[in-house]
């Protein structure tokens, strides 16, 4: 199960109103479910890759941060490397 919108807030120190309209947007999305009772959870839709995918992603992610490389350079270079015969 994903935090609340107010645990996420809290944990953010944003408004809880800011933390509730992402939520919103997730779920419009179809990135989470959100049921009466039973919390929010991430939809199963959400697993657009392959999780080994996923995986390196997130070692990207931290060795980048830990780099502290820019967002923007990582995208270009990996949008540069990508075979351009690829159709996605």
């Amino acid at each position: 199960m994903v935090a609340s919108a107010d645990e996420i807030a809290a944990d953010l120190g944003v408004a809880q109103g800011t933390a509730a309209k992402a939520y919103r947007l997730l779920e419009q999305d179809g990135l989470v479910t959100t049921r009466t009772g039973a919390g929010t959870r991430v939809a199963a839709s959400a697993a657009l890759l392959p999780r080994t995918i996923i995986t390196r992603i997130r070692d990207l992610v931290d060795d980048g941060s830990t780099a502290g490389a820019n967002l923007d350079d990582v995208i270009s270079v990996l949008r540069a490397m990508w075979p351009t015969n690829h159709t996605s």
